[in-house]
């Protein structure tokens, strides 16, 4: 199944049973095409083989690690793209076909890392690239390390703030904080709503560097999407406007050849 970004990643934030469809990732390299997948490949770890020796094993003992090679599909591409994770077994929760006998078990892939990694955002083009590139940061450590991942997503937005022109050292010489900094923004744009979605982005990076507990991945998700709605409202929606103004004036004329 073909999703965009987002959808992607918080498919990929949970397990994928065996047998069902994998998500395909827009390729990061071409832009163009779009990933298939080649079944996965597992090895159990020592204590799983160990535990086969009980005499109580059951297979939703088995654990391991796991790897799963994948291409894009775009034919002067063909990107080879490779996630490595864990695996466990366990009860079947797909329909494997009434022909089937027996008590069902299936394994289950957890994906944490990606090479090369799976694209976040389509930022809008007017996005200065080092805006993009802070963004950017968090696409090879969004799994592994989603706490850090967030905090990456704030420090972006120390940077959105700079090249708005939002000082981040008061006459004084001293640091103001970013909520702080967020709030001069607000004010000066008189734009509330997105300054309330920077907050946002900014309270899940607090939580991913001064709380001590491991974010989500669905938590970095959410700060993407404050962030892509910001820079929609921004930057996309005033150009929109301005070409619904245009044709509406010109009665659509503007398209006559």
């Amino acid at each position: 199944m073909i999703n965009t970004h987002l959808q992607v990643l918080k498919r990929f934030d949970e397990e994928i049973e065996q047998g069902t469809l994998w998500p395909r990732p827009h390729c990061r390299i071409c832009g163009e095409g779009y990933v298939s997948w080649e079944k996965p490949v597992t090895a159990r770890n020592e204590k799983s083989m160990n535990d086969m020796n009980h005499p109580g094993w059951e297979p939703e003992w088995i654990t391991g690690t796991m790897h799963v090679i994948g291409h894009c599909d775009y034919s002067e591409c063909k990107q080879t793209v490779i996630g490595v994770g864990r695996f466990r077994v366990d009860y079947a929760t797909s329909d494997l076909g009434s022909d089937y006998q027996g008590i069902a078990y299936s394994e289950f892939y957890k994906v944490e890392y990606f090479n090369p990694p799976l694209p976040l955002l389509p930022l809008p083009e007017s996005v200065p690239q080092d805006i993009r590139d802070a963004i950017d940061r968090a696409a090879p450590i969004i799994f592994v390390d989603p706490s850090s991942a967030a905090t990456v997503l704030r420090a972006a937005i120390e940077l959105f703030l700079t090249d708005w022109g939002i000082p981040a050292y008061d006459p004084k010489n001293r640091r103001i904080n970013l909520h702080k900094r967020i709030e001069l923004w607000k004010a000066a744009t008189e734009n509330h709503q997105v300054g309330e979605q920077l907050l946002a982005v900014k309270w899940i990076g607090n939580s991913g560097s001064h709380e001590g507990e491991r974010l989500s991945v669905r938590a970095v998700v959410d700060g993407l999407e404050f962030i892509e709605a910001a820079f929609n409202e921004l930057l996309v929606a005033p150009e929109l406007k301005e070409r619904v103004r245009a044709v509406n004036e010109a009665k659509g004329r503007i398209y006559a050849k």
